[in-house]
C-alpha cells in the first residue's frame, strides 16, 4: 500500500488536484467579456440570421 509519507504525498497531490480542476471549471463557465473604449469604432461578424424588432415599436428606456 505504500509508506506513511508516500500514502500522504498522494493524498496531498489528489487534493491539490481535485481543488484545481474545480477552480477552473468555475472560471470556464464565465462568458468571454470584451471592454471597448466609447466611441471607438467595432466590426461584428454575425454568422447566423437575427431577428430584429421593427423600428416603430421601438422603445428607449426612461432611464437612458
Amino acid at each position: 500500500a505504500g509508506s506513511g509519507p508516500q500514502v500522504f504525498t498522494n493524498g496531498a497531490a489528489s487534493s491539490v488536484s481535485q481543488s484545481a480542476t474545480t477552480v477552473l471549471d468555475r472560471f470556464m463557465q464565465i462568458p468571454p467579456t470584451i471592454t471597448i473604449r466609447e466611441g471607438h469604432r467595432v466590426k461584428v461578424y454575425i454568422t447566423q440570421d437575427m431577428l430584429l424588432p421593427g423600428y416603430e415599436h421601438h422603445t428607449i428606456p426612461g432611464s437612458f
